[in-house]
């Protein structure tokens, strides 16, 4: 085999060869060569596209508090109506 060949590696995303680095290729253990097979930038942009696609879901704790935070507010604006404006 070329020596050449051996130091390039080619990225099944783009078509692009690149250099067997990690400045190249995210780590992967689990391949032969523990580098991943599409470059860092096919990578990214990947990931960034499903996110933009996939946005996480809201939590469900954050609307509770929302409505517990406005029930606790209105319970004491009344309270202190009761105790504070003066009847005419």
């Amino acid at each position: 085999m070329d020596k050449l060949a051996t130091e390039l590696k080619h990225c099944w995303c783009c078509d692009g060869t690149f250099p067997r680095t990690t400045e190249f290729f995210h780590r992967d253990s689990s391949k032969s060569d523990g580098l991943h097979g599409s470059c860092k930038v096919c990578t990214c942009d990947r990931k960034r596209k499903w996110q933009k696609e996939h946005p996480p879901a809201p939590h469900p704790v954050v609307g509770r508090i929302e409505i517990i935070t406005a029930l606790h507010e209105n319970f004491e604006r009344a309270a202190w109506k009761e105790r504070f404006v003066e009847i005419e």
